[in-house]
């Protein structure tokens, strides 16, 4: 069986907490780490305007850096787990995690 990778992004609203996901699908690390690199980290910026309104007191973060998402970064930390999970806060004012990136191997 052929291996490949997920790429897992999970969102909550803070008032509810209802949680969403959407999961895409790669063939290689190279390809899912390019997308989180060229397209997502890009797109969720811009959906909610980060970094310039990042809530680094809520978070307990500064954050993160485009150049933390490249692939010698994310492959060292993954190591040899199957999941790894990229990035992730927990808001104290929504008592939540309201964003979630997660690399999964299949």
């Amino acid at each position: 069986m052929k291996q490949g990778y997920h790429v897992i992004y999970i969102s909550r609203t803070q008032s509810s907490g209802f949680e969403s996901s959407r999961t895409k699908s790669f063939e290689t690390i190279e390809e899912a780490v390019s997308y989180i690199h060229d397209e997502w980290y890009d797109q969720f910026c811009a959906d909610f305007e980060f970094p310039s309104d990042w809530d680094e007191e809520d978070t307990g973060m500064s954050f993160p850096k485009k150049e933390e998402f490249t692939l010698e970064k994310i492959t060292k930390k993954m190591g040899k787990r199957s999941q790894y999970d990229i990035f992730s806060y927990y808001s104290q004012y929504a008592g939540l995690r309201p964003y979630e990136l997660i690399l999964q191997k299949h």
